[in-house]
């Protein structure tokens, strides 16, 4: 699976003046959670292995943007309580910090659109490599990058950038 580089898109402010908008948040919460689940994929523990098909039989059933938050996060910690560590487990949690989780818990189709890539994400297991797992991580960090920008120009936070001039 091949991992998109991260979204930069300029937008304007309500108030007229250029921003430009990265994903550099989401992107480096992708890159530390890949790391955790490239170990996993390196090294599959059963024990942990059955906690995740358990998390994700109800993280498939979770239609309710809230429940789908708190079953991602479980899954989340499922994989990072056996394989980050501690010094990449605080890195982890600071990040999140970077992420507004009251706006994915308030979008509607948080769980619509994050649950595709949820469920094709590499299973840590012996048929999954840790590549797989990274390009996983940082898939799902680009998708959330992207939702939130474009949930914020739909808001009217942001105005949609201005379309290039078509030369003839």
């Amino acid at each position: 699976m091949a991992c998109s580089p991260p979204d930069t898109t300029a937008a304007r402010s309500s108030s007229g003046s250029t921003k430009t908008l990265s994903s550099s948040n989401h992107e480096l919460h992708g890159v530390l959670n890949g790391t955790v689940s490239a170990r996993a994929a390196a090294n599959p523990t059963p024990r942990v292995l059955d906690r995740l098909d358990e998390i994700m039989r109800t993280l498939r059933s979770a239609k309710e943007p809230r429940l789908f938050q708190q079953v991602a996060g479980e899954y989340r910690r499922a994989i990072n309580d056996q394989y980050a560590g501690p010094r990449l487990y605080a890195a982890i949690r600071a990040s999140q910090n970077l992420i507004p989780r009251a706006f994915l818990l308030t979008h509607p189709g948080m769980g619509g659109e994050l649950l595709p890539s949820t469920k094709t994400r590499p299973r840590p297991s012996a048929a999954a490599t840790p590549a797989a797992a990274r390009a996983a991580c940082s898939g799902c960090a680009v998708l959330m990058a992207k939702v939130m920008v474009t949930e914020l120009i739909r808001r009217g936070v942001f105005t949609p950038p201005e379309a290039p001039a078509v030369a003839f």
